[in-house]
């Protein structure tokens, strides 16, 4: 089944949003209100699409740190709290989950 014609998945539709928010992370029940729908229908929906709000926020976040691990000297304290990290020691353990080495260690190896 081909989507219809400005449809896009739903993960994407919260990428977008939640982008759409920044520096503010919004949670899963604005979220969904910003969508035009339930938070449980966000859920079930984000999972048909083998996908969770967490996941589509964590990924978002990921995806943000590592371009400005490459791009800028930030302190890791500011870029832990522009991702909505309640600390720098919160968001060392998250990249390292996501990626495999600190953030510190991925900063240092490529540049």
């Amino acid at each position: 089944i081909i989507p219809r014609r400005g449809e896009g998945s739903l993960v994407a539709r919260v990428r977008a949003h939640l982008l759409s928010q920044q520096p503010d992370w919004p949670g899963l029940v604005p979220c969904a209100a910003a969508l035009n729908m339930a938070a449980s229908t966000l859920q079930r929906r984000l999972a048909q699409e083998t996908s969770s709000f967490r996941a589509v926020k964590d990924s978002l976040r990921r995806d943000m740190a590592i371009a400005r691990l490459n791009s800028s000297d930030v302190p890791l304290a500011i870029l832990a709290a522009d991702l909505g990290f309640s600390d720098s020691a919160t968001f060392q353990r998250a990249f390292k989950g996501w990626t495999g080495v600190s953030p510190g260690n991925y900063r240092r190896h490529t540049r």
